[in-house]
């Protein structure tokens, strides 16, 4: 059975609270710059200012605050884990939480915000923040491995005239380790089930409608994003109960792989009929055309026939639930997909409101796992909660 534990407090002491290389992942989407107020307690930083993160007076301070968040989810990431992070760009003299305030009104509960002033930009000037921010973290000793594109077709309106319509975020893969955990088959396989996927190969741009969900979080994750990096970052088998070091795939060759084949010239047969005019043998040198035919020869698909340990524990213990981490929870669907395919989740989420929501959500959407919320720490003064460590909430929000 999956567990999923939700805990209200502040990130970094939350982590302070984590063992060093317990995580195999972590996914994540962090309070947007300059969005709107998740109506907490104002956090004390390193750089002695007071505030909300999102709410920083320069996009440099808050990819400062960032790298601060993140350098504790690295101590707590094994050295073979992976980080995914999401984040979306912004205008500067745009922002805030408008629409509707009022008693029924679609924000209702949302704080009033007054958007981005950014000293020295200009008004409808892009920031920039996904790039500064993953440049911060790969300054703080991140490897930036990759920018995953995560197109929505399904944006939300807009009403500029004088620009396209934003339809995509960024989805930054960063690494402890120079070598992590990564199932490659395994997200191969997940692709090639998406319809709205055109390729059955894992590309950097991900093809994702974002989601419509009713509650008062209103930067959700699709399930999609959440089950693709959750694929790729851990075990499906599981890890060792011993040392916790995740079991990879002991992989076969198949019959031909006709598309990667076309990809690399060949007819829809797998043959390549191209032929090479220059004297090679009279050269001493292989013929390219044949070197070319021997490749494609070697395209094939791949299959799983069992999984393997990587590490040298001997046991025969059964493998035990990878467990992913996701520092800014929101409303849990982190905790809800990783639950529904055996993770292990720990969402830590500052906002009550949210913690609640959470809970409310996962045990309504996988009953089957095990869900426990518990209030840590405050973020203020770092101390204990006078209430303690485990003081649980209702599913029901009660």
């Amino acid at each position: 059975m999956a567990r999923i534990d939700v805990v209200k407090g502040d990130v970094r002491d939350v982590c302070a609270l984590t063992a060093s290389d317990y995580f195999h992942m972590a996914v994540t989407s962090p309070p947007y710059f300059g969005l709107r107020n998740y109506e907490t307690d104002p956090a004390t930083w390193e750089d002695g200012w007071k505030g909300e993160l999102g709410a920083e007076p320069t996009p440099e301070q808050y990819a400062a605050h960032l790298v601060e968040c993140f350098s504790h989810v690295k101590r707590v990431l094994r050295p073979d884990g992976v980080l995914f992070l999401v984040l979306g760009d912004s205008y500067n003299g745009s922002g805030g939480a408008g629409g509707d305030h009022n008693k029924g009104g679609l924000r209702e509960k949302c704080a009033k915000y007054p958007g981005r002033k950014v000293p020295g930009l200009k008004p409808k000037d892009l920031i920039g923040i996904p790039w500064l921010v993953a440049q911060a973290l790969r300054a703080d000793g991140w490897y930036l491995r990759q920018e995953i594109v995560w197109f929505k077709p399904n944006p939300r309106p807009e009403g500029y005239r004088d620009r396209c319509i934003h339809s995509h975020e960024s989805i930054f893969v960063l690494s402890k380790s120079k070598n992590y955990y990564w199932d490659w088959l395994g997200l191969k396989e997940l692709i090639k089930k998406d319809p709205y996927q055109p390729f059955n190969t894992p590309k950097s741009v991900w093809i994702i409608p974002a989601p419509n969900y009713g509650g008062n979080h209103f930067a959700t994750f699709p399930e999609r994003l959440v089950e693709r990096c959750v694929t790729a970052g851990t075990s499906e088998y599981g890890v060792c109960p011993a040392c916790l070091a995740p079991f990879g795939r002991l992989v076969d060759k198949g019959k031909p792989d006709r598309e990667a084949q076309a990809r690399c010239g060949a007819d829809k047969s797998g043959e390549y009929r191209g032929q090479g005019k220059k004297d090679y043998e009279k050269a001493g040198a292989e013929n390219p055309s044949d070197l070319k035919r021997k490749v494609l020869a070697g395209l094939r698909e791949e299959i799983t026939v069992g999984w393997v340990p990587t590490c040298d524990c001997i046991t025969d213990a059964e493998p035990v639930p990878a467990t992913v981490l996701d520092p800014f929870f929101g409303a849990g669907t982190t905790g809800i997909v990783a639950a529904r395919m055996g993770r292990d989740t720990v969402g830590i989420e500052l906002n009550e409101e949210y913690v609640l929501q959470a809970v409310r959500r996962a045990s309504e959407k996988v009953p089957e796992a095990f869900v426990h919320a518990t209030r840590e720490t405050t973020c203020q003064g770092r101390q204990q909660h006078p209430e303690g460590a485990d003081v649980k909430y209702a599913a029901t929000g009660s």
